[in-house]
């Protein structure tokens, strides 16, 4: 996890420097957790897919599991 959480950062601090935005450093609600939330949601996309987990909805949320 932490190799994604470094690499994440780096990608979204890259996109501010050649953006020219200041400051660059990565916020956590506004920057890194929505792009979390993207690239986990293509991994259990794809998890799905392959038919390694199975997904189903609930009143509230999205749920995922083997059964």
């Amino acid at each position: 996890m932490e190799e994604v959480l470094l690499e994440t950062i780096a990608d979204i601090q890259a996109r501010k420097r050649l953006a020219n935005e200041r400051p660059d450093h990565v916020l956590f609600y506004r920057d890194l957790l929505p792009e979390l939330q993207e690239r986990i949601t293509k991994c259990l996309d794809g998890m799905v897919e392959t038919g390694k987990i199975k997904r189903s909805r609930t009143v509230n949320d999205t749920a995922y599991g083997n059964d």
